[in-house]
């Protein structure tokens, strides 16, 4: 599959998904209702409107959360669309009664070439950020 969409909707006041990069594909958000909040270590964050692009190369660290008081919706763009067996996997998991923890979702990324990072990672992400004088792994809007 070259290319998968997926619609989402991320309720207010989620924090979303984990810190972590993709191996093997890229990542398109178009916010098409509310806003999201992206985010990558050692970068100020990004608050997408209705209507903003954002894009998120292969190996970039990022996640994404909604702290406003309204749903966020957006269209994911993935290329390849390899990860879509991820929600696929998602799917199966709730139809066999599996509780989605941070920790079986965890689980189910490791299986679709996507690396969840921990806190420690993401620091030193940081530091090394600062110590490069970056100012941080930019997400393209």
């Amino acid at each position: 599959m070259r290319l998968c969409m997926i619609e989402s909707l991320i309720p207010p006041r989620s924090d979303g998904p984990v810190f972590h990069f993709h191996e093997m594909h890229d990542e398109g958000f178009i916010v098409t209702k509310g806003k999201i909040r992206f985010h990558t270590p050692g970068a100020p964050p990004i608050d997408a409107k209705a209507g903003d692009i954002i894009t998120v190369p292969i190996r970039l660290p990022h996640k994404f959360s909604n702290p406003f008081d309204e749903e966020g919706v957006f269209i994911n763009t993935i290329t390849p669309g390899f990860f879509v067996r991820y929600f696929e996997y998602l799917e199966q998991l709730i139809g066999e009664g599996t509780k989605l923890t941070t920790e079986a979702n965890i689980a189910a990324l490791k299986r679709f070439a996507t690396v969840p990072l921990d806190e420690d990672t993401i620091m030193n992400l940081i530091e090394e950020s600062k110590a490069n004088g970056d100012d941080g792994v930019d997400i393209d809007i």
